[in-house]
Order: C-alpha cells, then structure tokens, then sequence
C-alpha cells in the first residue's frame, strides 16, 4: 500500500509537469507567431510610411510649380492690362483730335490686347485651379503620412510587447522544463529505492526535497506565463487597432481616391 502510495504521488507530479510544460510550449508557440506578424506589420507600415513621403514630396513638388505657373500668369496678365490701357489711351486721343483722322489702327491695337487680356485672364484662371488642386494633393499626402507614422508607433509598440511576451514565454519554459527533470529525478529516486528497499521515511524526506524544487520551478513558471500572457494581450489589442487603422486607411484611399498607393 505505502509503495502504491509513493509511486501514485510521483505519477501525479509527472502529469503536473508535463501539463504545465505543454501549457508553457503552446504559449511560446503562440508568442513567436505573434512576434512574427507584428514583425511583418512593422515592416509593411515602414514601407507604407516611405512610400507616403514620396507622395508627398511630388505633392509638394507639384505646389510649388503651380504657384510659379500662377505667378508667371499673373504677370503676363498684368503686362496684358498695362498693355490694354496704352491701346485704349491712344484710341481715346486719336478720336478726340479734330482733323478726322483715320483710328483704325488704333482700333486694332485695342482689340489685339483685349485679346491678350482674355487670354492671359484664361491661363490665370487654369493656374489657379492647378494650385488647388496641388494643394489638395498635399493636404491628402500630410494627412496620410500621418497615419502611416501613427501605425509604425502603434506596430513598434506591439514588436516590443511581443518581444516581451516572448522572453517571459521562454523563461516560463524553462521552468517548466526544469520541472519537469525534477519530477523525472523523483521517479528515477523511487524506483531505485524501492529497489534498494530503503526505508519510507528516507524516501519521503527525498520527496519533498524533489517536491519543494518542482513547486519553486512550477511557481517561476506560472509568474513568467503570466507576464507572457499580458504582453501578448497587449499585443493582440494593438492588432485590433491595426485593423481599424487599415479600415480607415481603406476609407480615406477610396475618398482621396489614389489608386496609385497600393493597399492589403
């Protein structure tokens, strides 16, 4: 009956141990797929927030061209009306002498500007639709570089809470490994001893020598899952923002409507 006895207490810490490292494997395994695509989502973030810089520089680019274009027809319009008013002048004082003399020319020379006048007003107005639309442009690129920069932060800090979840789901491996071993020397022990016969109470006392160490590696064990556990939720909830960010992300590409930045 005691030797029944001894062998049940030490089968039952061998499933302990082995249920507590089959816990601590499927969290490791779990933490590493989940450093994985956090690792992924950074990267792509990164690539995301390059890509609108670019956008963003040619948005830029294109603003400043426009503002020269407009510039450069405000100019000539300006030049056109200068133009127009010493025309008309001249038309004015040609009708005004009194010797009847001939104004066509004049006439002419009023009607050549006004049509440059119309023309430059025209190029003028075309110019300055350009420069809005630059600088919607480079409102839409501003705003989007934003985001990206807000997902690069939001995937940095669940790379650094993975990578967490990861060192404690490693350590809690550990420990439970080491359980483990200990509850394999306490099998190993008995049946040596009972082998041996060595009496119950030097059996016992090496028992709870095997226990108290199993108990110590199992506690260290379960601290660091917990603190896994944690940084992995944190990370799972980071990933939740991350969907909500590509559902905005997805919104605002349809409204700006840019099909030249590429989306998952």
């Amino acid at each position: 009956e005691d030797i029944a006895r001894i062998r049940n207490d030490v089968n039952k810490l061998i499933s302990e141990t082995d249920d507590a490292l089959r816990q601590s494997l499927e969290l490791k395994e779990e933490v590493s797929a989940s450093l994985q695509g956090a690792s992924q989502t950074l990267s792509h973030w990164e690539y995301e927030l390059s890509e609108a810089l670019i956008w963003l520089r040619q948005a830029q680019e294109w603003l400043q061209r426009a503002l020269y274009e407009l510039r450069q027809a405000q100019s000539i319009l300006e030049a056109a009306e200068n133009d127009l008013r010493v025309a008309e002048n001249r038309l004015k004082d040609c009708r005004s002498r009194t010797d009847n003399r001939d104004c066509h020319n004049e006439q002419n020379a009023v009607n050549a500007a006004l049509v440059r006048v119309q023309m430059a007003m025209q190029r003028v107005r075309e110019a300055e639709i350009e420069v809005d639309n630059a600088r919607a442009e480079v409102n839409r690129a501003q705003v989007w570089v934003d985001r990206c920069k807000q997902s690069v932060l939001f995937a940095q800090e669940a790379v650094e809470n993975a990578k967490d979840a990861d060192e404690f789901a490693e350590m809690a491996k550990n420990y439970s490994e080491r359980s483990r071993e200990d509850a394999n020397s306490a099998e190993r022990f008995v049946f040596n001893a009972l082998d041996i016969h060595s009496k119950e109470n030097e059996i016992a006392e090496a028992l709870k020598t095997l226990s108290l160490s199993i108990q110590h590696h199992e506690q260290e064990a379960g601290k660091y899952l917990r603190e896994a556990t944690s940084y992995l939720d944190s990370a799972y909830q980071l990933g939740i923002n991350f969907k909500q960010e590509m559902g905005l992300r997805i919104d605002m590409l349809l409204y700006f409507d840019k099909p030249t930045i590429s989306f998952l």
